[in-house]
């Protein structure tokens, strides 16, 4: 935690300092996602059901940027149906290929509120390979935190599509369940404006999580940036 703040101070000094001579761009861009099934964590977040997302970004300047974001969840023997979060990027450059961006994500469930937390993150870009390391102050309604570290890399292959890999590890805040690995994968095209992605999800502890946390194949997503 302490690591974090430090992370942070250093961030917004850094921030405030580059802004000097990198003028506010106050540019607003979107992005709206229709999928089978929103994963996130190995972790089914619409009881395997369609989502649709929508997530909006504000930028303050090169480095600093405030969004919005909302989509509908579903969960076994929950009322909750929508899920809102605010979310903040401060990112740090070191190169061209490296950089630091400190994330913060406030969540808001509609209805009930049981299930509301922060996510506060550190993700870390060395020439493509994305090391991303997250507190979950509230890991899925079970009203204990949860640490999660994850290594992220996409590759291009077969000339116009793209590999999305995502190899993560939970670290459980409560003794009530076990520390999973999970595996994200999509494989993603863009033959106009629309990005099409197909892909599959895997948890090393599905059975504590009564279905959510299964085998999920022919995942589908299609983005449009705006």
């Amino acid at each position: 935690m302490r690591f974090l703040i430090t992370a942070l101070f250093l961030g917004v000094f850094t921030s405030s300092t580059w802004a000097q001579n990198s003028p506010p761009t106050y540019k607003m861009d979107g992005q709206a996602t229709l999928m089978s099934n929103l994963v996130e964590y190995g972790l089914t977040q619409t009881h395997k059901d369609p989502a649709l997302q929508g997530l909006f970004w504000f930028n303050w300047g090169p480095q600093f940027r405030l969004g919005l974001e909302g989509n509908n969840v579903r969960y076994d023997g929950s009322d909750s149906h929508f899920l809102l979060r605010l979310n903040g990027d401060l990112k740090i450059s070191f190169s061209d290929a490296t950089d630091l961006t400190i994330t913060y994500s406030d969540h808001h469930y509609f209805q009930p509120e049981s299930r509301n937390g922060n996510i506060l993150g550190l993700n870390l870009n060395l020439w493509g390979y994305v090391l991303k390391y997250q507190m979950l102050s509230n890991f899925f309604g079970t009203s204990s935190r949860a640490n999660a570290v994850a290594l992220s890399k996409t590759w291009p292959v077969f000339t116009n599509w793209k590999w999305e890999n995502t190899f993560g590890y939970m670290l459980m805040g409560t003794s009530d369940l076990s520390n999973y690995f999970y595996y994200e994968t999509y494989m993603g095209i863009k033959p106009g404006g629309i990005y099409y992605q197909i892909g599959a999800n895997y948890n090393s502890q599905a059975g504590q999580f009564g279905g959510a946390g299964d085998l999920m194949i022919l995942i589908l997503k299609a983005t449009v940036n705006f």
